[in-house]
């Protein structure tokens, strides 16, 4: 619950914004982006097959997610 309050809050604040701010803020994010591009490619091609709503259904989802694919990795 305490994620979904923390996007409802994001998405207030952000409408509330003016274009050319939020345009700022999408180019900072631009390297972040591109790395998420790269790790859903990654997981895609390398976990792909595996990783399917079967995961999800077997309470696995959490080494399903490109979050979790990061941690795994890094560990």
């Amino acid at each position: 619950m305490e994620q979904f309050e923390t996007l409802d809050m994001i998405r207030k604040k952000l409408s509330c914004l003016p274009s050319r701010e939020i345009g700022k803020l999408k180019d900072m994010a631009e390297d972040y982006m591109a790395f998420r591009q790269k790790t859903d490619a990654f997981l895609k091609a390398c976990f792909g097959e595996v990783c399917t709503i079967q995961c999800y259904r077997n309470d696995l989802s959490a080494c399903c997610s490109k979050d979790g694919i990061i941690t795994f990795l890094q560990t």
